[in-house]
């Protein structure tokens, strides 16, 4: 055998050594990552777990007895928006803003207004349901998004398509279209 080939074989051979061994420690190292991440993974949730058991039982203790005699010392209120605009009025009036007061209001201006700016309840101010409208369309977005508006204005055109819109006039309900 000459010694080129022998030469070749040992040189294919070392070769072949290196390859393998360069991919036998890839694999070591990257199973010794994955080991220790799982590892580490099991400590943490351990250890948040020992924790949360530790601490659960002092921090969330609910007293049945303090809870029930807050309830009985408490006083129901009544939280509505009108309750909280029940006295706009009174109050714009102190700053120098008068309530609209027209005696008997167009329903042709009533529907335009109902239509074009009603998200800001203009068309219920004309109406003379008061200044307090402004802060619930307002406080609303617009009438509960600009619904109420287009349902005012709706009913304005029915109202005046039958020559009656009074039920209208002077009305202090939020939805002006319900009954009396």
């Amino acid at each position: 055998m000459p010694f080129s080939i022998l030469l070749h074989d040992l040189c294919t051979l070392f070769k072949g050594g290196i390859t393998s061994q360069k991919y036998y420690l890839y694999n070591r190292t990257t199973s010794m990552k994955k080991l220790m991440m799982v590892a580490l993974g099991c400590a943490l949730t351990v250890t948040s777990l020992a924790a949360n058991a530790t601490t659960s039982s002092a921090v969330y203790r609910i007293d049945d007895a303090l809870v029930e005699a807050a309830f009985d010392q408490s006083t129901l209120q009544n939280a509505t928006p009108l309750a909280f605009t029940a006295g706009v009025n009174q109050q714009l009036q102190a700053f120098g803003f008068a309530q609209a007061a027209i005696e008997d209001p167009d329903p042709v201006v009533a529907t335009l207004l109902a239509f074009f700016v009603g998200a800001y309840g203009l068309h219920r101010v004309y109406l003379g349901s008061g200044v307090k409208m402004v802060v619930l369309y307002v406080l609303t977005c617009g009438g509960i998004s600009g619904i109420i508006p287009l349902i005012d204005t709706v009913m304005l055109l029915i109202g005046y398509s039958q020559d009656d819109i009074s039920q209208y006039i002077g009305n202090d309900r939020f939805i002006m279209w319900t009954g009396q």
